[in-house]
């Protein structure tokens, strides 16, 4: 729609929704104007959510409900830079006592 970049960010919340929302709320003056902070600090909690919200549909085998599990869990590790099983279990023991970022 060719919107100047400043505007994204603006438009960005407006559809923004549960934890993904606090998340953006949680974040400065100067960090909600900088789309690129933005986008950096909400695409984590997407896939965190996407992997943890998904459920096998009638229409979906069990090996294509796996994969689709396992694409989101992936998605999600790449966006936080996990690298290594110490990264990994940091953040899963996070998980656990509901905290949402490394």
């Amino acid at each position: 729609m060719s919107w100047p970049k400043e505007l994204w960010p603006i438009l960005l919340q407006s559809v923004l929704q549960g934890k993904t929302k606090s998340a953006y709320i949680a974040l400065s003056e100067v960090q909600c104007s900088d789309y690129e902070v933005v986008k950096k600090e909400l695409v984590p909690e997407v896939y965190r959510c996407k992997f943890h919200k998904a459920r096998k549909t009638p229409n979906q085998t069990y090996v294509e409900f796996a994969r689709e599990k396992k694409d989101f869990f992936e998605q999600w590790l790449r966006s936080k830079r996990i690298t290594d099983f110490e990264q990994l279990s940091e953040l899963i023991l996070l998980e656990e006592f509901g905290g949402e970022y490394l």
